[in-house]
């Protein structure tokens, strides 16, 4: 029983219950595995089908191209233009040359739908062909001649012959239905030219494109996935869903836009993309004359199976959570039950209650954490009161100080603290300046001068911090709330973490030095002008009255006050209030007092 009373045995079985939550969590770990690896496994898997198929449909397209390019061949090494034009038996045997070489082609290949050679028809004025055509049955004939009405530039169902003489190279032609034999097929034509350049003829191969289609058609990853065939110029040879000859760009979607940049760029890729609000991802590979084979998907397709590896996890975490929930009702309560206690008391204690009464007798961990906390308790209650005393002290001093006092904390500069003086000289509360940030607008409104003074600041600030010395006080002009300006010296000390700026009011002192240079400037000029009066001024002998410009004698001081600034203030002298005064007795007694009082 005294071992089951432990706490540590307690925390042991509560471990226990948590190593359940963490399988959970490990199978969750487990299941995001999963799923990478699927996303992964999806991404080769469309890699390497695209490719695969690309590459098989590349090989079959080759080697049309290389029976083509080796009819071209052996038409332009043997073919004589001057014999042709003027000479019947020439012509004839030459078609049926022609006509063994396609045999000996089409014996090899039973996939060709149609073969056939067209000797251009504008060297004699006729057409001579060798053309033959797949009847189904595995059987090939002779096609008719076309009629040479059909040959010119401008009939379109003629762009098979002309095309690839206007560029000189062999072309695929899309898929199209025959409406002879009325059969969906492919084409790959070549011009035939002789050493000289001179157009001999055009050679082709016809191919079925039915099980071309139905194998893309077949090509389908994950339930929803499906494939379709893009002709190099972005528009559509085969969808599902789109009409055929859709150009790509002309669809209004943004994420399509990566998919060409991808298909302009890359020979194969693996993208994912939006498409009618859905999530899909798509493999492309590129044929050997350009198509663009793609494979795609709805991206929630490629982790069904982790959804429903979900579903099962949930069912079972649920169910061992009623389970561990039963288990750990009981046992919490016998864990907490203690600790609760400790808690309130605690709560109690950090409230400012510090006689709380503790159980210190208990035996075990909850008697030695109450042990711990009645020590912890007066240490708080002494370093609380040293605090206190210490935050009053600065309170105090910081309350008083005639210093503007602004505190602020971390790299943002956020402010902590301003002291009533800030407040009163500049106008701003704390809540209207929270950062440095936001005081320097208020403070310098105009743009340049603040960019000089935050220059200069930044500058001093960084000395003192290298040199671990106080800022040098930096003289400013301050525009207040109330849009006065001020005069302050700052000063900026940081202690690590916080920051003190503290600024002097020079204001009056600035105000007094400008008042001193006025008066200063006053009496220059007052001097000057009592300078002025200089030379010979004629005054009377008798009552000293000075005769003015206009020859008018007035009264000295009226004179002066006229030519300077200097304004009399009139008054007696000892010896003139002796003089008229000195036999009234009121002013006998009033001289005798003040006598004896500067003895």
């Amino acid at each position: 029983m005294v071992f089951m009373n432990k706490i540590i045995t307690k925390i042991l079985m509560a471990i226990i219950l948590c190593s359940i939550m963490v399988s959970v969590s490990i199978g969750y770990l487990s299941i995001l595995h999963a799923s990478k690896i699927l996303r992964q496994e999806a991404h080769d898997k469309f890699r390497y089908v695209s490719s695969n198929y690309a590459n098989e449909f590349s090989v079959i397209l080759k080697n049309i191209e290389g029976s083509v390019d080796t009819l071209a061949s052996v038409v332009a090494s043997s073919f004589d233009s001057n014999q042709f034009r003027v000479n019947q038996n020439y012509q004839s045997e030459y078609v049926k040359r022609m006509n063994d070489m396609l045999k000996e082609v089409v014996e090899k290949k039973n996939s060709i739908q149609g073969i056939y050679i067209i000797i251009n028809p504008e060297l004699t004025g006729q057409v001579f062909e060798s053309w033959l055509i797949n009847d189904g049955q595995g059987h090939f004939i002779h096609q008719k001649p076309e009629d040479i009405s059909m040959f010119s530039q401008s009939n379109e169902d003629m762009a098979w012959y002309y095309e690839p003489i206007n560029k000189k190279s062999g072309i695929w032609i899309p898929p199209y239905v025959d409406a002879t034999i009325n059969v969906k097929m492919i084409s790959y034509t070549k011009a035939i030219f002789n050493n000289d350049n001179l157009l001999i003829g055009v050679a082709g191969i016809d191919l079925a494109f039915e099980n071309i289609e139905k194998t893309i058609g077949n090509m389908k990853l994950y339930e929803s996935g499906y494939s379709f065939l893009i002709n190099t110029d972005l528009t559509i040879l085969l969808h599902p869903y789109l009409e055929t000859g859709t150009y790509l760009p002309d669809i209004k979607n943004e994420d399509l836009n990566n998919v060409i940049k991808s298909m302009t760029k890359n020979k194969s890729d693996v993208i994912k993309y939006v498409f009618k609000n859905e999530d899909k991802v798509m493999g492309f590979s590129k044929l050997s004359n350009g198509w663009i084979l793609c494979v795609t998907t709805v991206s929630a397709d490629i982790l069904k199976p982790i959804d429903r590896l979900k579903n099962s996890i949930i069912v079972s975490v649920a169910f061992l959570l009623i389970i561990t929930g039963i288990i750990g009702l009981f046992i919490s309560r016998s864990i907490t039950a203690p600790i609760s206690r400790l808690r309130d008391m605690a709560a109690l204690i950090s409230q400012g209650q510090h006689n709380i009464e503790l159980d210190l007798n208990s035996k075990n961990e909850i008697g030695e954490l109450s042990k711990s906390i009645h020590i912890m308790t007066k240490k708080l209650v002494s370093s609380h009161e040293e605090s206190k005393e210490s935050e009053t002290k600065f309170r105090a001093l910081a309350d008083t100080s005639p210093l503007a006092i602004y505190m602020s904390e971390g790299i943002e500069q956020k402010a902590t603290y301003v002291n009533p003086t800030f407040i009163k000289l500049f106008g701003y509360t704390i809540d209207e300046v929270p950062t440095v940030d936001h005081w320097w607008p208020l403070a310098y409104p105009d743009p340049n001068y603040r960019k000089q003074v935050a220059n200069e600041w930044q500058q001093k600030v960084e000395h003192a911090i290298e040199t671990e010395s106080e800022i040098e006080p930096m003289e400013v002009v301050i525009t207040c709330k109330d849009g006065s300006k001020k005069d302050l010296s700052w000063g900026f000390i940081t202690t690590g973490r916080h920051n003190w700026a503290c600024g002097l009011n020079l204001t009056e002192r600035k105000q007094a030095e400008k008042e001193k240079e006025k008066t200063i400037e006053k009496l220059r000029k007052s001097l000057e002008e009592i300078n002025s009066l200089r030379g010979i001024l004629p005054i009377c002998a008798k009552c000293k009255n000075i005769r003015n410009d206009e020859g008018y004698y007035e009264q000295i001081e009226s004179y002066i006050q006229k030519h300077s600034e200097a304004i009399f203030s009139h008054g007696l002298c000892p010896e003139c209030s002796d003089e008229l005064y000195g036999d009234k007795d009121w002013y006998v007694q009033m001289k005798k007092k003040k006598d004896s009082n500067l003895s």
